[in-house]
């Protein structure tokens, strides 16, 4: 992890103008990413029987019938009101249904464990696969807000793509992650024995989460909490219009994948804030994935409203056209505020 003063560099502006209510303003010119200098950086741009044996006449007396099956007799032979099968003679009783297997339990029921601080877990149960997600909200997001984004991916799409293990990781407390509180080391040691042969693990991070789960690839890629490297080239990443600080080349090479994910009000329109910081991290990381716009000028955001762009990687349709509503944002889905699910689609879910 680099030093808390290294991490400040690589920062945008534009995340501390996200948290300036509550940490008052930030003026650094050196954290200002340019979308000048990142505008020729190509990207990724996104706009789903055998015959009965032969009776012979001349081995018969002439007096008996050849000898047939007694089974076949005893049916043939029985009073026509002989009991039989129930459903012949009952045809209204509904023949019992196949065998469906075991029943899957319903996430919604299951507990959520804390396995460390600001990490919540549930394991779905789900048939489908064995792959772990981990998402990590943005800042000062609280655990329901964020175990409620959580849950409505698993529900919208993570289920069907073979997620089993999910967890949820609460906002940090302040922009930079400075105080470095989540308890990443946790969940790895509790993850890890989950972690069967085959099975991937998808993390997506949005806004300051990003500095959050860039300690997480660091502590399994480069400070020894995966000794077995059973982790190595097993992660999918995702970071959603967040920051760079602690993505480094010793962690772009074992990932399998990493996505810098921005978002843009159609051609020329209104861009997420830290959309200079996914282009730059792009063109320095494109082997394994690289810059990914959304164009999601259908979200109904205002002209310049940046912050709402930055919701559009969490929410269709962010509750304020103006501004960030982040409680509104994680927390409240519904018919018209869906769960965002475009930056796994237009990736194809990290997969080959």
């Amino acid at each position: 992890m680099p030093p808390r003063a290294e991490r400040s560099r690589f920062v945008g502006a534009a995340l501390c103008a996200f948290a300036v209510a509550a940490c008052g303003s930030v003026d650094d010119p050196a954290t200002t990413g340019s979308l000048d200098a990142a505008a020729d950086v190509p990207e990724t741009s996104f706009d789903g029987a055998a015959d009965d044996a032969t009776t012979h006449p001349d081995d018969a007396p002439a007096t008996m019938d050849a000898p047939r099956d007694a089974a076949r007799d005893a049916h043939a032979d029985a009073p026509d009101d002989a009991p039989r099968d129930a459903a012949e003679n009952h045809p209204d009783v509904p023949a019992p249904p196949p065998d469906a297997g075991p029943t899957e339990p319903n996430f919604d029921a299951i507990p959520w464990s804390e396995p460390g601080l600001g990490v919540a877990y549930r394991d779905s149960g789900n048939p489908r696969g064995d792959d772990v997600f981990i998402g990590y909200a943005g800042y000062n997001v609280t655990a329901d807000a964020a175990r409620a984004w959580v849950t409505a991916l698993f529900h919208a799409t993570l289920h069907d793509h073979g997620v089993r293990h999910v967890y949820a990781v609460q906002g940090p407390r302040d922009v930079l992650y400075a105080a470095q509180e989540i308890g990443n080391s946790h969940l790895i040691a509790q993850m890890l024995p989950r972690l069967v042969p085959g099975a991937r693990v998808l993390v997506a991070a949005h806004s300051s989460g990003a500095y959050v789960a860039h300690e997480l690839l660091g502590q399994l890629f480069e400070r020894g909490l995966d000794p077995t490297h059973l982790t190595a080239g097993r992660v999918s990443y995702w970071d959603l219009d967040g920051g760079s600080s602690g993505y480094d080349a010793t962690i772009a090479a074992s990932v399998h994948h990493g996505y810098f994910v921005w978002a843009e009000a159609g051609a020329g329109g209104t861009r997420s804030p830290n959309a200079s910081t996914m282009l730059a991290l792009g063109a320095a990381h494109p082997g394994a994935g690289g810059a990914v716009r959304l164009d999601t000028g259908g979200a109904g955001c205002n002209a310049g409203a940046v912050w709402c762009m930055h919701m559009t990687l969490v929410t269709t349709r962010p509750h304020d056209p103006a501004n960030a509503s982040a409680a509104l944002d994680y927390g409240s889905f519904d018919a018209t505020h869906r769960v965002q699910t475009a930056w796994l689609e237009a990736t194809g879910y990290g997969v080959p």
